[in-house]
């Protein structure tokens, strides 16, 4: 199960993480959460659901279809 942080993974040098932290670092971080049901890119701030493999799902764009909807506006 995904537990509380205690590092903003996004705020690491890539080659710093570990595991599904790099998946991690690229959703907003008042959406990683285990509670947050729905993930918001920190790139386009679209919002999926899922964990790791669907992230990356999300961020490989040959992947279709590629189920991501538009999501409002989140911030840390």
């Amino acid at each position: 199960m995904f537990s509380e942080q205690t590092t903003d993974w996004s705020e690491m040098d890539v080659a710093d993480l570990v595991g599904t932290e790099l998946e991690w670092s690229t959703i907003t971080c008042s959406t990683r959460s285990a509670r947050t049901k729905q993930k918001v890119c920190l790139f386009c701030a679209k919002s999926y659901t899922g964990g790791p493999i669907h992230i990356r799902e999300h961020l490989d764009p040959n992947v279709k279809p590629r189920h991501v909807t538009f999501a409002l506006q989140a911030s840390c």
